[in-house]
């Protein structure tokens, strides 16, 4: 597809815009569709709330598209914290304990791009801290807060004195 397009990817270019990433997106969804549909089965989607709520997806073709998407209401930050702590309740098959370990280390990451200099694409980067955008989810869904007053709270939260986040 890149070639159809002329992308300078096709020509042996080291270009990773973000062409190149909704085509591997939607490459990687079109023969999950395929492989579900000649075995009978289902895509069962990833995304979750957070990032359905930032339209961080490939709309229409890519991780946007699934029969169903499993976390579409639940919020990364609520994922992790839920492994972590089915792992530290000894709740899952013991053998999972370190894959989970290594899985929860991982920068999140759409993987659409090659490691740079040894660093892989952080959605973060993009996006913003989870923590932050979560916080904020939460409290404009759940008690309609308006943005001044999300912006106080997570000044209290996280900006006096905090090395985390710098808020201006």
């Amino acid at each position: 597809m890149l070639k159809d397009l002329d992308h300078p990817y096709a020509r042996g270019e080291a270009r990773y815009d973000i062409t190149f990433e909704n085509v591997q997106a939607g490459e990687r969804t079109s023969h999950l569709f395929r492989l579900a549909n000649h075995h009978g089965g289902l895509v069962v989607g990833t995304s979750d709330l957070s990032e359905l709520a930032l339209g961080w997806s490939t709309y229409g073709v890519g991780d946007h598209m699934a029969h169903y998407h499993v976390n579409a209401s639940v919020p990364k930050t609520l994922i992790q914290h839920l492994l972590r702590w089915a792992q530290e309740r000894s709740l899952l098959t013991p053998a999972l304990g370190p894959l989970l370990e290594e899985v929860l280390a991982l920068e999140i990451s759409p993987e659409l791009i090659p490691a740079q200099r040894g660093q892989i694409q952080s959605s973060e980067s993009t996006v913003g801290p989870y923590e932050l955008q979560d916080f904020f989810l939460y409290y404009t869904l759940r008690f309609g807060f308006p943005p001044h007053r999300l912006a106080y709270m997570a000044w209290c939260t996280w900006g006096q004195g905090s090395d985390t986040y710098t808020f201006t």
